[in-house]
Order: structure tokens, then C-alpha cells, then sequence
């Protein structure tokens, strides 16, 4: 599991702070861009699309980035069309997440979404 919390000296617990307390909708991003393969892998065994079958995912809460590497991975390794989109939740954000996983497609040598 990926950890997410404030290191610092002076923090307090994340149950106490309302700036790094995760949403139930957010938990999702301490597992890890392994973890999400893995649910993708699972989401889509033992199911056949025709071949003009387009596949939409969409990343709502983006914050590091982990779904949409992982859901890059599984493209090529998936059958059918499959179309990625992201959400950032701001314009900061998005450029951040764009470079972020440019980088990480050249180091790992993957076309990127």
C-alpha cells in the first residue's frame, strides 16, 4: 500500500486535519499503480467485446497518478479499443500529471494515453 500522510514533526494524526484526511472516494489512491492493474486485470477477465467495441475509463480523483499508469499498462495488453481520460482538479494539476506520466512512459518505454 502506498502511504499518504504528512511526515512532518509537528503533524497531527490525518483524522485530526481536514487537509490531508482522504475521502472514503479517495482511499483508493493508497493502493498503488500494481493494485489498480490488477483490479483492471480482474474487471475485465472472462469478457469478449466485439472488435469495435470502444472501452472508456475514466479517471476522476487523479492525485498520483497510479490508475492512469496502470490503466496505461493494461491497454496494451487488452484486446479492444481502450480509451483513457483524466480528470485533474485543477489546471496546476493537470500539467503536473501530464509530465509526470510522460516521464514515466519514456522510463518504462510505453506510448502514453
Amino acid at each position: 500500500m502506498v502511504v499518504i500522510e504528512d511526515t512532518s514533526e509537528d503533524a497531527q494524526p490525518v483524522t485530526t486535519d481536514a487537509t490531508t484526511h482522504m475521502s472514503a472516494a479517495e482511499k483508493c489512491h493508497q493502493l498503488g499503480q500494481e493494485a489498480m492493474l490488477a483490479m483492471l486485470r480482474a474487471l475485465f477477465t472472462n469478457i469478449e467485446f466485439d472488435p469495435t467495441t470502444t472501452v472508456l475509463l475514466f479517471d476522476v480523483i487523479p492525485h498520483t497518478g497510479d490508475f492512469l499508469k496502470a490503466a496505461i499498462q493494461f491497454r496494451h495488453e487488452f484486446g479492444a479499443k481502450l480509451k483513457i481520460h483524466s480528470l485533474a482538479g485543477s489546471a496546476s494539476h493537470q500539467v503536473w500529471l501530464k509530465q509526470h506520466v510522460e516521464e514515466w512512459c519514456c522510463v518504462n518505454d510505453v506510448s502514453g494515453p
